[in-house]
């Protein structure tokens, strides 16, 4: 399909600005590419510029890369972008530039017919405003208490903006649980544990949890949430506690990936992609068993990632490693448990080369005709005539000796 290129291609936001960064601080800022106008998908290459250039990496989801492609069916994709800062760099103001330059097309190009229209790339510029100053700024834009099940933790779900440069999260959460009708106080929890920590110059959530112990009925929670010792917001929401097997659980196991390729010895990666399709909160771990397809009642390892909790609705990588201790061709064969409720089983294969393979064939092969070339020369080394060595003769040692 022939190419046109256009002026369709666009990324939002075109500008990144980051205030007040902390050196050593790790900043991720997620950007969206779009084109209107493509009809196969389009790849674009990503590269850096400027004095922060070596500074950023990209990735999609938990994988790294350079390389983003849109496709037709959507328009478009994202891609998140980590700003490292040097420790040791000046306070300062550090300028650079993030290009996606187009790479090519799924379309043929040799083929008739209609025309793709693309871009041959889009900007975005990124200023960095480093300080040694440590801010605490974050705003809590909503919370929410999804419905749990009797005899069961509740979560709090806080919608948060951080706008300091350290990771943060709230010094507690006071909770005031109220009947129904909001109208007498039941009890008063304090929450001073919160599962992780907000990047820097970022929103998202952040989560805790706690044991109402209540039996199934409506309530409400007045909210208090505390930063340095202040109260920064407050709510009142409703939440629902539901009898014991009410919410559906249902895990789903998306794609199992494996490197193609390991080396003997060296530890090779195996991640899940797994989506919570239940209706709350669980905590999963990835199960894995490692064979070789030639030897299958030969259980080589079994493999158990970390527990991770999920919420509903939410995608999450999890990941074991193995260390092959022979070669040939491998196979892992992996489930996702989560809270008792199993995925479907999915597998991925891989090839384990020898420990010698990164001697390479021509290196082999120079090394052996050096020996051999070796051998020849000394074969070929001149011998002394035999004609030109004195003959013994036996009446001038007789005088020679006379001499002494």
């Amino acid at each position: 399909m022939p190419i046109v290129f256009s002026s369709s291609f666009g990324a939002s936001p075109g500008r990144i600005e980051i205030d007040n960064a902390l050196r050593g601080s790790v900043i991720e800022k997620t950007v969206t590419f779009s084109s209107s106008t493509i009809s196969d998908p389009v790849m674009y290459s990503l590269s850096y510029s400027g004095r922060i250039a070596d500074w950023i990496k990209s990735k999609q989801g938990d994988m790294a890369t350079n390389m983003i492609t849109i496709s037709p069916d959507t328009y478009r994709t994202e891609a998140t972008f980590v700003f490292s800062v040097p420790p040791d760099v000046p306070n300062g103001v550090y300028t650079g530039r993030i290009t996606a330059s187009y790479a090519g097309s799924g379309g043929n190009s040799d083929s008739g017919g209609s025309v793709s229209s693309v871009s041959a790339g889009a900007a975005i510029l990124v200023t960095i405003h480093v300080t040694g100053d440590q801010n605490i700024d974050f705003d809590v834009i909503k919370v929410s208490i999804p419905d749990s099940e009797e005899e069961s933790e509740a979560r709090i779900i806080m919608d948060v903006r951080n706008k300091g440069n350290i990771a943060a999260s709230p010094d507690k959460i006071i909770l005031k649980i109220q009947e129904k009708f909001a109208r007498t106080t039941l009890k008063e929890i304090v929450v001073d544990s919160f599962e992780d920590l907000l990047p820097p110059f970022s929103r998202g959530d952040i989560v805790a949890t706690f044991n109402p112990g209540l039996p199934p009925d409506r309530y409400w929670a007045e909210i208090s949430v505390y930063s340095e010792g202040k109260v920064v917001h407050q709510d009142s929401i409703p939440f629902t506690i539901l009898p014991k097997g009410a919410l559906k659980r249902d895990v789903k196991l998306l794609k199992l990936q494996a490197d193609s390729e390991a080396e003997y010895g060296f530890p090779l990666k195996i991640v899940a992609y797994l989506k919570n399709a239940g209706e709350t909160m669980t905590g999963c771990v990835l199960k894995a068993e490692i064979r070789r397809p030639e030897e299958p009642d030969i259980l080589l390892a079994a493999l158990e990632s970390d527990r991770v909790m999920v919420n509903a609705g939410e995608m999450k990588q999890l990941a074991v490693y193995f260390a092959p201790r022979m070669t040939g061709l491998h196979e892992a064969t992996a489930f996702v448990r989560c809270d008792g409720v199993d995925s479907e089983t999915r597998s991925a294969s891989f090839n384990v080369a020898s420990r010698y393979a990164s001697l390479s064939t021509p290196a082999i092969g120079g090394g052996l005709l050096f020996f051999i070339l070796l051998i020849v020369l000394l074969r070929k080394r001149p011998k002394q005539d035999p004609s030109i060595i004195p003959k013994h003769d036996p009446q001038q040692n007789s005088q020679q000796g006379l001499l002494k």
